[in-house]
This record gives structure tokens, sequence and C-alpha cells, in this order.
């Protein structure tokens, strides 16, 4: 892999979860695959709702072989909204390489 695509990649991880954590769904939406956009946001919208982020931690980043798909493992600290309890939380995050832009777009998220 190109050094320039892994550190795309690294920028691309980090501004994400830096929107997350400011709560801006506009700007993480931009990080968002077009595929999966309408669910992300939905998905992105509701947390957002319920949760706060106060920090993240990027815990692993595995690229597969043919170097167009990475899961990023991330550890988030947050707060429930309703009750202020402060608590951690590992997600994986599915990124997946764009030719054309020639960046990483996430394809979906889940906790673990």
């Amino acid at each position: 892999m190109p050094q320039k695509s892994l550190e795309t990649l690294n920028y691309r991880v980090q501004s994400y979860n830096r929107s997350l954590r400011w709560a801006s769904l506009k700007s993480a939406s931009s990080h968002f695959d077009k595929e999966s956009q309408n669910e992300l946001i939905e998905k992105v919208a509701k947390r957002m709702e319920k949760e706060k982020i106060v920090d993240y931690s990027i815990v692993n980043t595995a690229i597969s072989d043919d170097k167009k798909n990475s899961d990023v493992v991330v550890e988030f600290t947050y707060y429930t909204i309703l009750h202020q309890n402060v608590l951690k939380q590992r997600e994986l995050q599915s990124w997946v390489y764009e030719n054309k832009s020639k960046s990483w777009y996430l394809a979906s998220f889940k906790s673990l």
C-alpha cells in the first residue's frame, strides 16, 4: 500500500471520529460511503441524541491484503445524556478505499 493511502486512511479516521467528538453530523457524514450514507446518517443522528462523546482513541487498524478495506477499532468515552454516566465502548468501523477519489470512506460500524 502506498504510504499516502495509509496516511489518508489515518487522516480520515481521525477526522471522522473528531467530528463525532464535536457532535458535528454534517462533518461526520462527509466521511460516509455513498452506498451506506442514508443509513449511517440515521444511526449517527440517533446516537447523538442519546450520547455525548468526550474522548476517543484508535485501538487498532487492520488493512485487507488487497488494500481496499480496513477495519478500525475505536474506543469511545462518552456519557448518556439522560443519566450522565460516563462509559466506555469499543466500536468496529469498516472503511473502504475508493480509487476514483483516492480516499477512504466509512461503510459501516458496530459496537463490540
